[in-house]
């Protein structure tokens, strides 16, 4: 069972709030994915995206056969109303694959039981892989009426967060980011955030550096393809004049 930390303070037990508790675990899983760069690593094609309702289902379906939601801050913020054009791509998904909503707010919608997409309920707060694996089972999985299994590389989450949603890549599955929309959010929530965007940034810029240079069997052989021509070169033999 998951178990809330618990803090003495002054010979009193604190227990942090819901928010505290999330903003610790994300820092955490954070300092993991310094380390580990899969884990920052984000669906190829439509790994990052501007707004959730620019998803492109039928594209998706290509290598995706599940969805897990976010909603604060992908699909709504706050007590805002949803937008009409995220209603309508709610719709599309719910008619082409399975989908469910997993998120650390303890509170319901009305729009996914009109839609019939089941809210996943009483699971460790994200980025624990264990809520996304118990969310594949319990509430995606019966979805699916073919005999094919639901692997866990099949099944995408989309979120906001690189530490709380991108939780899902330590349970092996992939990752989409959208961009927060614009609308309240809390302190810690929006460093945690901020501090997953720039660990997930560093770690791309890093491969593209890495892209740069050619690998040694490719300087042995002198095949330089998608080479910088700047990089390229340095590692080529420069032509030496003939004496003659």
């Amino acid at each position: 069972m998951y178990q809330k930390q618990q803090f003495v303070v002054e010979n009193m037990i604190y227990l942090p709030s819901a928010e505290e508790r999330t903003s610790f675990e994300a820092v955490s899983y954070g300092l993991k994915t310094l380390f580990k760069p899969s884990l920052t690593k984000t669906l190829k094609g439509q790994g990052n995206i501007e707004r959730f309702e620019d998803l492109k289902i039928d594209e998706l379906m290509k290598g995706v056969r599940a969805l897990i939601l976010d909603v604060d801050g992908t699909l709504t913020c706050g007590n805002e109303d949803f937008s009409p054009a995220v209603v309508e791509k709610l719709r599309e998904i719910r008619a082409k694959m399975p989908a469910c909503v997993y998120c650390n707010q303890n509170r319901r919608w009305p729009i996914f039981e009109q839609l019939g997409i089941p809210e996943a309920r009483n699971l460790p707060d994200k980025p624990d892989p264990r809520g996304f694996i118990v969310a594949k089972d319990l509430y995606l999985k019966p979805q699916i009426s073919s005999r094919i299994p639901l692997e866990a590389e099949s099944v995408a989450t989309i979120g906001d967060n690189h530490l709380t949603d991108g939780g899902c890549r330590a349970a092996r599955m992939q990752f989409i980011h959208v961009n927060r929309l614009d609308g309240p959010e809390g302190k810690m929530a929006k460093a945690v955030r901020q501090l997953g965007n720039g660990i997930a940034g560093f770690h791309r810029n890093l491969e593209r550096i890495i892209k740069l240079f050619p690998k040694k069997s490719d300087i042995e052989t002198g095949q330089y393809e998608g080479i910088h021509p700047l990089v390229k070169a340095l590692y080529e033999p420069r032509k030496r004049p003939n004496p003659l």
